[in-house]
């Protein structure tokens, strides 16, 4: 009816709307144009789609990326303005041992994560700074915000459907979050379900640069969950060798590390 012209918006319908489509009300009734630079978004895509796997040569690529986002920032609008903030504040968390950044950003979307039926963008960019904010301690102690945690896992569960393409890889890498934290707290709720979309989003987009990682929480819930030595073993051997077909001797040394860490046993080859 509002396309055709035959029902008027009320404010609070331009405003939902906005919100939804993740533009101003003000290019919905025409009166302003979204155009962002190419290179800008090349940039950003970019700079999303980076894994660093904790290397800091890898970190510095990062940061320059980010430098050159930067550059546009004065002249974004406020909501592409606030994925940068998020960016930015999700970067420097990752690389700062006990820090964290954004948390007024965290405190401005809790109540939208939790109620909204859909996620943009701006949300799994959100998730994602809201998982790299927890703290291994703080997620095996009593006082973790288990309550919060589910109901956002089972939103992510959910979301795949609604998720552009281009962006799978998002949502990949913050379903992956699930079962680290379930591994982390040896209770397994959601991680079976997590693993399984998580294959399935590598096998839809061809992409298996989070293979090991994937194979490594596999042997974490093989380990743990189903007592499973045999085929964790098996998970391990296949995510190292695949670490080394990539070429990444830096995941290769990470992904003994947490090997010997779950099992107690020093990688042998």
């Amino acid at each position: 009816r509002l396309e055709t012209g035959k029902s008027q918006p009320t404010l609070a319908t331009l405003e939902y709307l906005s919100e939804a489509f993740d533009v101003s009300v003000a290019y919905l009734l025409g009166k302003e144009e979204v155009s962002l630079p190419q290179e800008y978004q090349n940039l950003k895509y970019q700079f999303i789609r980076t894994t660093s796997y904790g290397n800091p040569e890898v970190w510095a690529e990062m940061e320059e990326l980010l430098d050159k986002l930067m550059g546009y920032y004065d002249n974004l609008p406020e909501k592409e303005q606030m994925i940068i903030d998020i960016l930015q504040s999700g970067f420097y968390t990752y690389i700062s041992p006990n820090q964290v950044f954004g948390k007024e950003i965290l405190y401005r979307y809790r109540n939208e994560l939790i109620t909204e039926e859909s996620y943009t963008l701006r949300h799994l960019l959100v998730l994602n700074l809201y998982f790299l904010q927890l703290d291994e301690e703080d997620i095996i102690q009593t006082h973790f915000d288990i309550d919060l945690f589910y109901s956002l896992s089972q939103k992510l569960l959910e979301m795949k459907p609604n998720i552009a393409q281009d962006y799978l890889f998002l949502l990949r890498d913050v379903l992956i979050m699930i079962p680290c934290v379930e591994s982390l707290r040896k209770e397994f709720r959601y991680s079976s379900q997590a693993l399984t979309m998580l294959r399935e989003i590598m096998e839809e987009t061809q992409d298996f640069q989070k293979k090991p990682i994937l194979l490594m929480l596999e042997w974490k819930y093989a380990l743990f969950a189903q007592k499973d030595r045999d085929t964790a073993v098996g998970l391990y051997r296949d995510a190292k060798t695949l670490a080394q077909l990539f070429g990444n001797p830096f995941l290769v040394g990470k992904l003994e590390e947490e090997w010997e860490q779950d099992t107690g046993i020093r990688s042998q080859d």
